[in-house]
């Protein structure tokens, strides 16, 4: 399914604010963690993968699928390198090794993400500190008219993934009353940078 170029709006971040830290998954040291944790050498990774999760905090959570995988690897590594009987074997066998993220095109559950903004947006408070900032000006001069066009659409029913499109993830998603069409893109900083319905 293809978005049309004309009467869309289309709200893009125009610049990303440098955060204090690498808050996305090209973090050198999170590299490094992935690289070591590859290689099954948790004696490396496991303060990589600690100092990465203090350095990214704010990073990780907003994207919680992100943090679960890092704490998953963090509690493995652990259990190798500190297992609860030093100098024994498991009993059932070594634990199961999680993966971390591949990328960043993994880091974002943009499903999840979409039926949220959705919801915020019809009930009219849309969580401004999770958009980056010409993304957060554009709404609030369009809130009103989108808060009549969701609740007039009725009760979410279903969202289905149509692909890429200009670097954001394309949704179509019914409605009880019609179908509409999304675009979400998140910034590196797991801030929602574009936002397109209609």
């Amino acid at each position: 399914m293809r978005l049309p170029n004309t009467s869309i709006v289309v709200l893009f971040s125009l610049c990303l604010l440098a955060p204090a830290a690498y808050a996305d998954l090209d973090s050198p040291t999170y590299a490094k963690a992935k690289e070591e944790y590859g290689k099954n050498n948790c004696y490396k990774a496991l303060p990589l993968l600690k100092k990465y999760k203090s350095e990214d905090d704010n990073f990780l959570e907003k994207n919680p699928k992100v943090l679960s995988a890092i704490k998953g690897g963090i509690t493995y590594c652990e259990e190798i390198v500190f297992p609860y009987l030093p100098g024994t074997s498991y009993i059932t066998g070594p634990p199961q090794k999680p993966d971390l993220p591949l990328n960043i095109a993994h880091a974002f559950d943009t499903d999840a993400r979409l039926r949220a903004v959705i919801a915020e947006l019809k009930s009219g408070k849309p969580n401004y500190d999770q958009m980056e900032p010409m993304l957060r000006i554009a709404i609030r001069q369009k809130i009103t008219a989108w808060v009549t066009q969701l609740q007039a659409l009725g009760s979410l029913l279903s969202l289905s993934y149509e692909g890429q499109q200009q670097g954001a993830e394309v949704y179509e998603v019914k409605f009880t009353n019609g179908t509409t069409a999304w675009m979400i893109g998140i910034a590196p900083n797991g801030n929602i940078s574009i936002l397109i319905f209609q």
